[in-house]
């Protein structure tokens, strides 16, 4: 199963998945975290398209390197 959680800044994204993730007992993997690792801030339409297909890359890398699977598309 995957749980995409999205909504504007300040909603509770991550009040929601803090919680709801031990209770399903599922990985969580925070896009801000992972946007942080990369130092990359840009919001723009082609900085969204970075970050999506950076999300991408890293469930494929688990997925295919270490044989999990992660929660995101």
């Amino acid at each position: 199963m995957k749980i995409l959680i999205m909504g504007l800044p300040g909603s509770g994204k991550t009040y929601l998945a803090e919680r709801l993730q031990p209770l399903l007992n599922a990985a969580w993997y925070n896009a801000d975290k992972v946007r942080e690792m990369a130092n990359d801030w840009d919001f723009s339409p082609k900085g969204r398209v970075r970050q999506s297909l950076r999300m991408r890359n890293f469930q494929t890398y688990l997925k295919c390197c270490l044989r999990i699977s992660l929660p995101f598309p």
